[in-house]
């Protein structure tokens, strides 16, 4: 198997282009860089996400998946997704893909399907009043400039492994958090030539593992730092609510309920800056001192 192209992506979009190698098999031509050579979860997932819809009628966007990382995916291979049609309904498909790299089994995903349908019961929690506007927010590369701790430093580096990702934190990382609650804006200006909603649900797919398992520390920075707990991500579920752009600042609202036995538990939901919930998302992650 010809390696993937593990680099710094200054095309986003490419990142969700795959080959397909027979009607249920399809592989990744591009990996995004990881400084540690890992595969960023967000990525495995996006692109499972898209190996899945390809197999299904159209008109049936995702409405939630559910997966695990079972083994960290290395940025230097290539990724094969293999899809089992599991059901196609009158209104809902149903897929299961595993995501293998070397003939070892590195994600392994279920995603739900759904035509859309009119009326019913409406209701969506608002946007958080009290968020400030982004622009009035410092970004990382500022924060890091401004003495922020290694946290700060480490998130702003991720970044560097895609181009044009821009976040600015409500709070600054690595510094004393009131609560359990981890809140930020994050767009992806480079995205804005893209018209298809298609492409931008992957990239919200991609940002809802963005500075996520690391929700569940937030209770615990002041007092960890700096030493903090090498961490890895169990599983990862997601639930559409409406279509959304990823070039658009998006304010992403976390906050870990629950850690004990060195697994904590996080949970996200992702709104645009008019108000509209676009995604809810949950987590486990595995903390180890």
């Amino acid at each position: 198997m010809p390696p993937a192209a593990a680099s710094t992506v200054d095309d986003p979009a490419s990142l969700f282009t795959l080959e397909q190698l027979d009607a249920d098999l399809f592989q990744n031509p591009v990996s995004g860089f990881a400084p540690n050579n890992h595969l960023f979860g967000g990525q495995v997932l996006g692109q499972a996400l898209l190996a899945a819809t390809r197999t299904v009628p159209e008109a049936r966007p995702a409405h939630s998946l559910h997966a695990y990382f079972l083994r960290a995916g290395d940025a230097s291979k290539r990724v094969s997704f293999r899809v089992d049609t599991l059901r196609d309904g009158r209104s809902f498909s149903a897929r299961r893909v595993r995501a293998t790299q070397s003939g070892a089994v590195i994600l392994e995903m279920l995603a739900s399907f759904h035509v859309e349908e009119s009326g019913g019961l409406v209701h969506s929690v608002p946007l958080p009043s009290e968020a400030p506007d982004p622009e009035t927010l410092m970004t990382l590369d500022a924060a890091v400039a401004n003495g922020a701790d290694g946290i700060a430093r480490t998130i702003r580096d991720r970044l560097d492994g895609i181009r044009g990702i821009e976040v600015r934190p409500l709070q600054t990382p690595g510094t004393a958090t009131k609560g359990s609650r981890r809140r930020f804006w994050v767009r992806m200006p480079a995205l804005a030539k893209v018209d298809d909603p298609a492409i931008h649900q992957l990239f919200l797919v991609y940002l809802s593992d963005y500075w996520f398992a690391g929700g569940a520390v937030v209770p615990h920075e002041q007092r960890i730092s700096p030493k903090y707990p090498k961490m890895a991500s169990v599983d990862h579920s997601l639930w559409f609510h409406a279509a959304g752009r990823a070039d658009d600042w998006l304010l992403y609202d976390i906050e870990s309920p629950h850690a004990g036995n060195m697994l904590g538990t996080v949970r996200g939901a992702l709104f645009d800056r008019a108000g509209r919930l676009l995604l809810g998302s949950a987590q486990q992650v595995l903390m180890r001192m």
